[in-house]
């Protein structure tokens, strides 16, 4: 199933059209197609910044059953996400990732990375 599409139109410079129109012709991709893959890498690497990846809980589990761990791996997004798609095991179980966040008067508040809810998670809760 295509994913929903949006026009945007933008002026580029014009010595990155010349470099975006040559790589097109060198690589037979469509201009567009680069031009959403390099803006895709692009805000992930700027998702990365704005979250602190650094200090990462990964909960899983099964059914309504599940538990926190401190995520150990490659501190970028595209890796979390990576994890998060083995532990789901295609559908067998669910998982969620959370970024520390900031803390309040309740302790430590974390943010999921898919979709921005914030939950306190106290250390306790960490196996």
């Amino acid at each position: 199933m295509a994913q929903p599409t949006v026009q945007k139109n933008f002026r580029l410079p014009y010595g990155l059209a010349v470099q975006l129109e040559n790589c097109s012709e060198e690589s037979g991709k469509a201009q567009q197609d680069i031009v959403i893959k390099a803006l895709k890498e692009y805000l992930e690497r700027e998702d990365d910044k704005m979250l602190n990846l650094n200090n990462t809980v990964i909960l899983s589990g099964e059914g309504e059953i599940g538990t926190y761990e401190m995520y150990e791996g490659k501190k970028t997004m595209s890796a979390i996400k990576s994890r998060l798609q083995k532990e789901r095991a295609g559908g067998d179980r669910w998982a969620k990732a959370f970024a520390y966040s900031h803390d309040s008067d309740t302790g430590p508040v974390y943010t999921d990375i898919e979709t921005g809810e914030q939950r306190h998670i106290s250390e306790d809760d960490i196996g």
